[in-house]
């Protein structure tokens, strides 16, 4: 058989070694989850699909399990292969950081997924009750579409896969925060006023700050790599590139974590600390990567020009006390993920070109 024809094969087959070990693992998890839903509807003889302790109760907690340990030995297996292999020459600690993160990622996604989709369950099927082969039904089918999404997606992170599970951390973390919070009129105060609380809402809030903290420190990870990607084709001309840009990104995430692990009613001069720290980084990457990220596509700097100026101009709505604290806070975050997608995009596309170039 010819050589081509031999790379060929063994290309395609390893295109699909994450689909067939993703299907395995899949399987596995929903025997396991349709066993636990079978004895579930015997514990129980009132198993409702929502409320306290209820099916969407256990199916919560059961996928949040499957998507943490799925996700993790995922994302270590990829690590074997040739395009990810550069992170096992990371230090063990940042390495550490990087699966945690990936796996709190997807542990958390799923958790409120599960969650949501058990109410809307519960209100379309009101009153309705669960008999042991429906609990095992559901429970397997749950469990093992859980298993099989997140063990794909942590097998193809890379830095693009990495921004969206940011954003959508985030977006569902904060829009969860904002419809369990005992405070109505929190808006009227600030952001942070959603993490002050000792409940559920508060803890969601800064645990969603903490854990998206500690996917930009992983994310950085990946944006070096790209950067130094780019920088070996001739792409991005200057060599501090990629440690500038990496290590102003870990900056980002360790104030983010900070904001959420020092919530405002605990210290408020240490909170404003990482807040304005936040801001400050965001400042200096939106200005420093002007002259940095020379070679990068134009559309990559006039859209970062664009979000400077939105955030000069939310900067002096604020200074002149036409918008309030919450408005000026939601605008900054807004504009940070904004700017992180307009970047992602561009890195990818030319670390995506350069391969196809090097194949």
């Amino acid at each position: 058989m010819a050589p081509s024809v031999q790379q060929a094969q063994a290309s395609v087959a390893g295109s699909w070694k994450p689909e067939t070990q993703a299907l395995h693992i899949a399987v596995i998890s929903g025997i396991a989850g349709a066993v636990f839903g079978l004895i579930l509807g015997f514990v129980r003889d009132d198993l409702s699909l929502y409320g306290p302790w209820s099916f969407g109760v256990f199916a919560t907690g059961a996928t949040a399990l499957t998507a943490a340990v799925s996700s993790t030995l995922a994302y270590l297996r990829s690590q074997k292969e040739r395009p990810r292999r550069w992170q096992r020459g990371l230090a063990p600690w940042r390495y550490r950081i990087n699966a945690v993160s990936i796996a709190l990622a997807h542990t958390f996604l799923t958790a409120i997924a599960t969650a949501g989709f058990g109410i809307l369950l519960g209100m379309s099927f009101f009153g309705f009750t669960l008999n042991p082969s429906w609990s095992a039904l559901l429970m397997g089918a749950v469990v093992a579409v859980v298993a099989y999404v997140t063990s794909l997606s942590a097998a193809r992170v890379n830095t693009e896969h990495m921004s969206t599970l940011l954003i959508l951390f985030i977006l569902m973390g904060a829009m969860t925060a904002m419809i369990t919070t005992r405070d109505r009129g929190w808006w009227q105060y600030h952001f942070s006023q959603l993490g002050t609380f000792r409940d559920l809402s508060g803890f969601i809030f800064n645990g969603t700050l903490i854990g998206a903290g500690l996917i930009v420190i992983t994310f950085a990870v990946y944006v070096g790599n790209d950067i130094d990607r780019l920088r070996a084709a001739g792409v991005v001309r200057l060599r501090i590139a990629s440690p500038v840009v990496s290590t102003m990104f870990a900056l980002m995430g360790a104030a983010l974590a900070g904001v959420g692990l020092v919530p405002i009613n605990v210290s408020h001069p240490t909170h404003n600390v990482f807040s304005a720290g936040l801001t400050l980084v965001f400042l200096l990457q939106l200005t420093l990567g002007q002259v940095l990220m020379r070679g990068m596509p134009r559309s990559f700097f006039e859209g970062s020009l664009i979000v400077l100026g939105l955030l000069l101009a939310a900067v002096v709505l604020f200074a002149t006390q036409l918008w309030k604290l919450t408005a000026f806070e939601i605008a900054v975050f807004t504009l940070i993920f904004t700017w992180i997608s307009i970047f992602i995009r561009a890195l990818s596309r030319g670390a995506n070109a350069v391969d196809r170039e090097r194949d």
